[in-house]
């Protein structure tokens, strides 16, 4: 597991997980990320696995919302 800040680097990714994970209305924006990472960079932590997945896309978010929670 590592643990580190978000870059400028890490916005492609960011935004590619967004989208998998909202509808298009809800989802944040690479340019809504590159904000946030400039503004709250510090703040904006990423969690991550050296995982390699082949066809299959697990997005968390999608779990909490078909739960309800």
């Amino acid at each position: 597991m590592n643990i580190k800040n978000a870059t400028m680097e890490d916005i492609a990714a960011v935004a590619a997980v967004e989208a998998e994970c909202f509808p298009p209305a809800e989802a944040a924006t690479e340019k809504e990320f590159v904000e946030r990472v400039k503004y709250y960079g510090k703040h904006f932590g990423l969690m991550y696995e050296n995982v390699a997945m082949h066809n299959e896309k697990r997005c968390v978010a999608d779990d909490f919302s078909e739960k309800g929670t």
